[in-house]
């Protein structure tokens, strides 16, 4: 477990604020969201819907040019949730690991 929480934080994150769009993985409805961090291995972000742990995401976001040299980048990703929480304002907050990245320009 240890092991775990220690390749967790790996990564740097980036307190990054973005629209985030969730596709549907089998059926169900495109939604939209915001980031509240992002790394090369996972993304956090609320969102209007219910995640269960385990189930897969697919998603789209734009890198921000700040952080690519000038220049912004959409992606998508593909991951896993690996937690689900609820803050005090009543917000859904999800952390997804990220298995891939993929430029979509």
């Amino acid at each position: 477990m240890e092991e775990q929480h220690e390749h967790r934080r790996a990564d740097r994150r980036l307190a990054l604020q973005v629209p985030i769009t969730l596709l549907p993985v089998g059926s169900g409805p495109t939604m939209t969201g915001i980031t509240r961090d992002v790394s090369i291995g996972g993304v956090f972000f609320y969102a209007p819907a219910e995640f269960s742990v385990g189930s897969k995401v697919v998603f789209e976001l734009t890198l921000p040019a700040e952080i690519l040299n000038g220049k912004a980048m959409p992606v998508r990703g593909k991951g896993e949730v690996l937690r689900v929480a609820v803050n005090p304002e009543g917000q859904t907050g999800v952390a997804v690991r990220v298995d891939s990245y993929q430029p979509l320009q």
